[in-house]
């Protein structure tokens, strides 16, 4: 796992992390060559940033209806992957109501609504 994924999993930035490892003797995992090509998910940390609260502010392209997008996926449901290992069901919406935030912990699909709404 890179020094950035990492950082987005903790909520920290990647050079936090990066002086993490470097303290523990471990060798840094930083990001591709800035001529390589970056995955969606590499992506989604290099177009956004932590804030305080453990909202992430998205900085990418948007559609003309304000969702963030990479490639013409949702930026929602990269994170979302990210997060829970698995493809999101149905929409995938921010619970903190901060419409700019991609912060994977913020973010349901309709099984955790369901979950957490009690509806069987």
């Amino acid at each position: 796992m890179s020094d950035a994924e990492l950082g987005y999993r903790l909520g920290c930035a990647p050079d936090l992390v990066a002086r993490a490892r470097a303290s523990l003797g471990m060798e840094p995992r930083p990001l591709p060559p800035h001529n390589a090509r970056f995955t969606r998910e590499e992506r989604l940390l290099l177009w956004s940033e932590p804030l305080p609260g453990g909202h992430r502010r998205w900085l990418g392209r948007v559609t003309n209806h304000g969702v963030p997008v990479i490639d013409n996926v949702s930026a929602l449901r990269i994170a979302f992957r990210i997060e829970h290992g698995r493809e999101p069901e149905g929409p995938v919406f921010r619970d903190c109501r901060r419409g700019w935030c991609v912060s994977a912990p913020h973010l349901t699909d309709q099984v955790l609504r369901a979950a957490r709404d009690g509806v069987a």
